[in-house]
Formats: structure tokens, C-alpha cells, sequence
């Protein structure tokens, strides 16, 4: 079957750093049906939200292959046993699950937001690296100017570090933490719970320290 497919119908793989055009099209692998600027490496879509909505919680996930490729390897191969092992080997390894790359959680706020009607978005990424030791960034960005505050809270829900507690302009904002608490004492391994609260809203996420 392989061997009488000669037509590439839809390639939209998100190119990597460094994509050009004319480079990808010299190698015979530019994008089809769908287009790519020279230089980007990322790719957007858009999502209409439901007009009530206040929050989201956004995961990327990335899936190696597809439960439809490895059955079609091994229905079609009747040559020998690859295709069979191929299967099972995906079969005894997780069936290839979906891993998340990144998540992020935002609240929306829907006044002011003008003819565009773009909702002002206040959000907070999973920090990296996670899991971590002996530091990892936490990343988060402000719909607008306020109060702000961004703390990290053991499994039992115990104020273990304050990271941030002040005013703050609107736009991204990044924050180290070196595993410390607030008395300077080195935290011990486990989950801890990172929380950013403004006027929009308060988000959490978790966060895993190995020592």
C-alpha cells in the first residue's frame, strides 16, 4: 500500500526552529494545504468560548503515534511477524498515551473589551522544569495592572513560601523558586501546590521537587 502512495494531500506538522520554505521544499517535505511563515516554529488556533465563560484550563499534549497507524502495520503486513510485534510491543508499553507537553490555566475577564471582543486573559503556565531540584520558573501574565500575590502551599495546605506579594503592571511575569521557604530552610522532596491570586481570579497548579 505504501508503495502506491504518491500524493501528499495535508502535512500541517508544526515546522521546527530555523524553518524556511524554500529549505523544507528543497528536501522535498514543505507543508501542504496549509501555510507556514519563514522563521516560525509555532503554530495558532482559535477557539470561540462560550459567552458566560470565566475560566479555562489549556493542556497541549503529544501523542507518538496512533492506536489507527499501528492496527493498520499490523493487519497489512502479511510478510512475517513485524507488524504484530510492532503491536504488541505498543500493547505492553501503554498503548502510546498522550503525554502533556504544557498546560497553562486562565481566567477571563469580559468587561471593557471593546469591539474586538477579546477578553482580557490572566494566566498561569505549569512551572519548568518540572519535576525540579534545586530551582524551576513559575510564569504567569496579568490581564491588567494590581495587587498580586503568588505562593506555594505543601500537600497539607500549609503556606510554605511567598514568592510574590505586591502590585503589579500588566503583560508576562516570571518568577524563580529555589526550593526554600520562607525561614530560608530547604524544603523536603514532594508535590507542592503553587496559587496566583489578582482582582480576576485566583489560579493553581502543582509542582514536584525530587532532592
Amino acid at each position: 500500500a505504501f508503495v502506491l502512495s504518491d500524493t501528499i494531500y495535508l502535512d500541517n506538522r508544526i515546522p521546527p526552529r530555523g524553518f524556511t520554505n524554500a529549505n523544507f521544499l528543497a528536501v522535498q517535505s514543505p507543508p501542504v494545504a496549509y501555510t507556514y511563515e519563514d522563521g516560525q516554529y509555532w503554530d495558532d488556533t482559535h477557539y470561540t468560548l462560550p459567552v458566560e465563560a470565566v475560566r479555562a484550563e489549556v493542556v497541549l499534549y503529544y501523542q507518538t503515534t496512533s492506536k489507527e497507524f499501528v492496527e493498520y502495520l499490523r493487519d497489512n503486513n502479511h510478510t512475517d511477524s513485524a507488524g504484530q510485534d510492532m503491536y504488541d510491543a505498543w500493547a505492553a508499553n501503554g498503548r502510546s498515551a498522550p503525554v502533556a507537553m504544557a498546560q497553562a490555566s486562565l481566567t477571563l475577564d469580559l468587561s471593557d473589551v471593546g469591539e474586538q471582543d477579546v477578553p482580557h486573559v490572566t494566566s498561569l503556565a505549569q512551572n519548568y522544569p518540572n519535576p525540579f531540584n534545586p530551582k524551576t520558573w513559575v510564569a504567569y501574565s496579568l490581564a491588567k495592572d494590581g495587587p498580586v500575590s503568588l505562593k506555594i502551599y505543601d500537600a497539607r495546605g500549609r503556606l510554605v513560601r511567598t514568592l510574590v506579594q505586591e502590585h503589579q503592571g500588566a503583560g508576562p511575569q516570571l518568577v524563580r523558586w529555589d526550593g526554600f521557604d520562607d525561614g530560608g530552610r530547604g524544603v523536603a522532596s514532594g508535590v507542592y501546590h503553587y496559587v496566583l491570586k489578582t482582582e480576576q481570579g485566583e489560579l493553581r497548579r502543582k509542582m514536584t521537587l525530587l532532592r
